[in-house]
């Protein structure tokens, strides 16, 4: 085999070689790159379910923050409202005191508080401006003995009586502020009941 062949023969085969070495250069830099691109891919995916959940995790907070600002309204609503109302309430109470109406109210009262704790003997206190208002509200009512208050007696604010049976052993305050603290709190649960459930709507 003569020089030139044998020469021929040997860059035949470093270009082969040399061919190979690029061929499986060229494939591991492809495989090199789409391994890349997957795992670019990957993150990309992770980054955007992550960012996902983190916008639906702030829309969720931000409808949970406007339903609870919107019953905190609504609450503080209610409350004002009851508070008005009771205001209003004892205003107009204390002008019945005054008005012709006012014996019957205490004859009522009276014989409320007296089914409730007796049939005896009954003394019924009463603020000192009352007395003749109390008087005839409780003519004709056997057992029954007026007594007023002294003047700076606090027992009796706005009006209404106060029954003593069995020598003052039991009471019954049928005084406008308890009528109404009374009323207040039946209307306090209901609003509760309606605000935080497990009680009447009727409100």
């Amino acid at each position: 085999m003569s020089r030139e062949v044998i020469i021929r023969l040997i860059e035949e085969e470093r270009d082969e070689e040399i061919a190979r070495l690029r061929k499986k250069a060229e494939e591991e830099s492809a495989g090199i790159r789409e391994k890349g691109r997957l795992r670019a891919d990957q993150k990309a995916e992770q980054i955007r379910r992550e960012t996902e959940r983190e916008i639906e995790a702030m829309r969720r907070a931000i409808l949970l923050q406007a339903e609870f600002e919107a019953m905190a309204a609504e609450r503080k609503a209610r409350w004002d409202g009851i508070e008005e109302v009771f205001s209003i309430a004892e205003e107009e109470l204390s002008e019945i005191v005054s008005s012709s109406a006012y014996p019957g109210i205490l004859r009522h009262l009276i014989l409320e508080g007296r089914e409730m704790i007796s049939d005896g003997a009954l003394t019924i206190l009463c603020r000192a401006e009352d007395r003749e208002a109390a008087e005839e509200a409780a003519e004709g009512i056997s057992n029954v003995t007026v007594t007023p208050l002294s003047g700076h007696d606090p027992m009796i604010r706005i009006g209404g009586v106060i029954l003593l049976a069995r020598d003052g052993a039991i009471r019954c305050d049928q005084t406008f502020p308890t009528r109404l603290l009374n009323m207040r709190n039946k209307l306090t649960q209901t609003v509760s009941g309606v605000l935080y459930g497990g009680g009447d709507t009727g409100y």
